[in-house]
């Protein structure tokens, strides 16, 4: 990787970096919070519900996940497709591992890579895939909300 690349994939993640380290009361109010995605302690769910395509799975990381910001891990396995959807809340996604591509409507169509923040405004209609197995990290400002479109 070129030293451009790899600064341009570090400064792409900064923005998410700071609001996570600067996001107020992520764990409790004198709580501190590690966490890897591959421990056992995470409690894995079926995304379930509306998304039309099984196999994604989230755990709730912190926070209120039905009403105030929160965050998750959510991994999908190669192939998935979030389908179009939109949320009220701002969606902050930092991927961890594998390749997504996906667009904003409207936009142009993005390829996601590791270590590289992914956002979108407010109620934005948005649709990604999995080009590879991918892990992500999620947050939200509010309680959580989908609508497909």
């Amino acid at each position: 990787m070129k030293r451009t690349q790899f600064v341009n994939r570090v400064c792409s993640s900064l923005p998410l970096l700071t609001a996570l380290l600067f996001s107020g009361n992520v764990a409790g109010a004198d709580a501190v919070m590690a966490q890897a995605p591959d421990e056992g302690a995470v409690k894995w769910v079926e995304c379930g519900g509306a998304w039309p395509e099984k196999g994604c799975e989230a755990a709730l990381v912190w926070g209120d996940w039905e009403k105030a910001t929160h965050a998750w891990w959510v991994r999908a396995p190669k192939g998935y497709t979030f389908v179009r959807h939109s949320h009220t809340a701002p969606e902050r996604i930092l991927l961890v591992r594998g390749r997504m591509v996906g667009a904003v409507d409207g936009g142009k169509e993005a390829m996601v890579t590791p270590g590289m923040y992914w956002g979108f405004a407010g109620k934005a209609v948005h649709w990604a895939r999995c080009e590879d197995a991918c892990l992500m990290y999620i947050t939200y400002d509010s309680g959580f909300d989908l609508t497909f479109h």
